[in-house]
């Protein structure tokens, strides 16, 4: 946790302090540097290496940005969004469609959610916290 906060937007989760920052740094001089020399600690490349193979799971029919779109709308939802309702993968289309999520097939929300619980990101215990929305 960055301590950024999301609310939804056009693709999904968004943060407008994140992308803030994200601006900062890639117009900064300061922070270039000479990425040829940099090695990543062990637990940054297993955190790459499961992204690698998010990719790798991505249903064929389904292009790259809509996939990660998915996956980061359904676990926006889950923990974040409506931590309190019991979000199963069954009911997860009429979530992202109430929240203006339209056009993901039940099969890729299904691909989407067990990518999601196999890399243990969802939670399966209730979570009594209230909403951060």
């Amino acid at each position: 946790d960055l301590r950024f906060r999301f609310s939804w937007y056009l693709r999904g989760p968004y943060s407008n302090a994140l992308t803030q920052c994200a601006f900062e740094i890639d117009g900064s001089d300061k922070l270039k540097t000479d990425f040829d020399n940099l090695k990543l600690r062990p637990e940054v490349l297993q955190k790459v290496g499961t992204l690698r193979n998010w990719i790798e799971q991505k249903p064929n029919d389904l292009r790259e940005p809509h996939w990660f779109e998915l996956l980061s709308s359904i676990h926006y939802l889950k923990h974040i969004s409506r931590p309190d309702t019991s979000l199963k993968p069954e009911n997860a289309s009429s979530h992202l469609e109430s929240a203006g999520k339209h056009g993901f097939e039940q099969r890729h929300i299904l691909a989407a959610w067990g990518t999601l619980d196999r890399t243990g990101l969802i939670d399966h215990k209730k979570l009594d916290r209230p909403s951060t929305l």
